[in-house]
């Protein structure tokens, strides 16, 4: 009986030992929790723009969180934030897994004065207390995007923003030079780089001062002995020179369409309207340039564009504005009473062909050139071509040739639809098009035998959604090598590849296959546009006077207005 019963008194114990609460096991990494505090305006115009997010990184000793906002926004406008825009801000915050926030997040009164505290429970239980607050307050950049000498000659410096260092790869006389130096917005520079100095033996130094007044920045302008790479451009040179949205760029309206370069100017077209200059070297603009009311108009000044020499030509849409027509503005940028009214190309005999959405120029008006533009009729892929001998053109009515075998799954060039020449000369040289693609019909850029019109190899349409478009190209033999770019148009989506430029350096056919990320020297950032229902922009590049610099000009209609620029310069030694 005694040992039943002390059997009993082990099985007891045994089952109280095992109703015990287990010993608490810590987690094997315990994290900082709370990483970074976002905020972005919950209403009026700024709440739809993606990049109006200003953003606080939390450090480990951290606890009074206080997010800057820039005093002008964009940071290259004139636009000045009020406090009064802070009281209804939406707020997130980055956090690891496993831990919480208390209160959540949302929409806070972030004005003057006003902060709101929460408690951040990590994975491991512990709690850390946050005052989350926000202020306006003056820009503190102040570095060098571009400098170009503008007197005697045309040549672009390199900026290096991590030397301080503006490097003129030159054998131009820079004994009385004038520069022209774009600095972060609204940062000043001292002394005044448009007065003339010596640079040929005399290194220079130039203070720039952030808008804050205290913030600076000493750079040291250097003329040196020029070195080219022997063929292409220097990998990883592609940067961001400025990018430009609003009335002020030209591009507050769904119907800009396109723009052309001339001389030290952007002329930004929107339909009915003067087209706005902007200085191409700084994106700021330079008034407008006047066009004469008989090629003004709804569908009358649709598309513009240039030639080398920065010769313009301005075109209608067809059939909607009756049978196509194309006028010619001289570089000179002259007054509106020297632009003659007199079309350079009346096709009389278009009737309802569906063309001017697009129109290119391959060479110079003046001497050779190859004009393009997309048909949007008729049910295949077709472009209407002229030619220009010896600055004379050849005929106003054109050749139509079309691209025979396009890949199954192609778009229809419906209105979205551009094509380029690879020469000035021949009629059967190669060109390229970019066409309407979508996630449904991938194929979106072609490189078409010019001899036989029939396709060469395409690239794939990036995953960017059924709403972007391929539809702008250029072509530009530079440094010895070939390179095309053209952009996806987003029509208010906003995904990792829409509303972006690539850059693609022209090989063999048979390295040209795939997606554009792939093959592509360089691919911008994506800079967002608001809906426009045809999904328009376009691009063009345009290369430095001294051979060593390539601009990369690009818009999406009710966007941006961007320039990137890359380089040749060889920096092995």
């Amino acid at each position: 009986m005694k040992n039943r019963i002390f059997a009993i008194a082990i099985a007891f114990a045994s089952v109280v030992a095992g109703c015990r609460q287990p010993e608490p096991i810590a987690p094997t990494e315990v994290k900082q929790g709370l990483n970074s505090i976002s905020v972005r305006f919950a209403e009026g115009q700024l709440a739809a723009d993606p990049q109006a997010v200003f953003t606080a990184e939390i450090g480990s000793s951290t606890t009074d969180v206080v997010v800057s906002i820039p005093w002008f926004y964009p940071r290259n406008s004139d636009n000045v934030l009020s406090d009064e825009m802070l009281k209804n801000m939406r707020v997130t915050g980055n956090i690891d897994a496993n831990c919480y926030i208390e209160p959540a997040l949302g929409t806070w009164d972030l004005s003057e004065g006003k902060s709101h505290t929460i408690t951040v429970t990590n994975n491991d239980g512990t709690k850390k207390i946050y005052t989350i607050s926000a202020s306006i307050d003056k820009l503190t950049d102040c570095i060098v995007s571009s400098c170009a000498m503008t007197a005697p000659a045309s040549v672009t410096g390199m900026v290096d923003n991590e030397a301080k260092t503006i490097t003129f790869y030159s054998v131009e006389d820079m004994s009385a030079s004038v520069l022209s130096m774009t600095v972060s917005p609204h940062a000043a520079v001292s002394p005044d780089p448009a007065t003339a100095r010596n640079y040929e033996n005399s290194d220079q130094t130039f203070t720039i001062t952030a808008h804050d007044g205290v913030t600076q920045a000493v750079y040291t302008v250097l003329k040196r002995a020029p070195l080219k790479l022997p063929v292409g451009l220097r990998v990883g040179s592609g940067k961001l020179l400025w990018a430009a949205q609003g009335a002020a760029a030209g591009n507050a309206s769904a119907n800009t369409t396109s723009f052309a370069i001339s001389g030290d100017y952007l002329l930004v077209n929107t339909r009915a309207a003067d087209p706005v200059k902007l200085n191409r070297w700084t994106g700021t603009s330079a008034g407008t340039l006047d066009l004469p009311s008989a090629i003004k108009g709804n569908l009358r000044n649709f598309f513009i564009t240039n030639d080398y020499d920065g010769n313009m030509l301005l075109c209608n849409l067809a059939s909607n504005d009756g049978t196509f027509k194309v006028w010619f503005i001289d570089k000179s940028l002259p007054p509106v009473s020297s632009i003659s009214t007199t079309p350079y190309i009346d096709w009389s005999a278009s009737g309802s062909t569906a063309i001017g959405r697009k129109i290119s120029i391959t060479g110079s008006l003046e001497s050779d050139a190859v004009i393009m533009a997309p048909v949007y009729s008729g049910g295949n892929y077709s472009i209407a071509r002229w030619q220009v001998t010896g600055g004379t053109l050849q005929s106003e009515t054109p050749t139509i040739v079309s691209v025979t075998d396009m890949p199954s799954g192609s778009a229809a060039w419906t209105q979205s639809a551009d094509a380029v020449s690879t020469s000035s000369i021949s009629l059967s040289a190669d060109y390229f098009v970019a066409g309407q693609g979508s996630q449904s019909q991938p194929n979106c850029v072609f490189w078409v035998d010019g001899a036989t019109n029939k396709v060469k190899a395409s690239l794939s349409n990036p995953n960017v959604g059924a709403a972007c478009t391929f539809n702008p190209i250029d072509y530009i033999e530079f440094n010895n090598s070939k390179f095309i770019g053209y952009t996806t148009a987003g029509n208010g989506y906003n995904g990792p590849d829409a509303n972006c430029a690539w850059v693609t350096e022209i090989g063999l056919p048979s390295g040209f296959a795939g997606l554009p990320n792939n093959v592509s020297i360089l691919k911008t950032a994506s800079y967002y546009a608001a809906g426009n229902g045809n999904g328009t922009g376009d691009i063009l590049f345009k290369a430095s006077d001294d051979g060593f610099f390539l601009y990369v000009y690009f818009m999406f209609s009710n966007g941006y207005v961007v320039c990137y620029q890359m380089d040749c310069v060889d920096d092995s030694n």
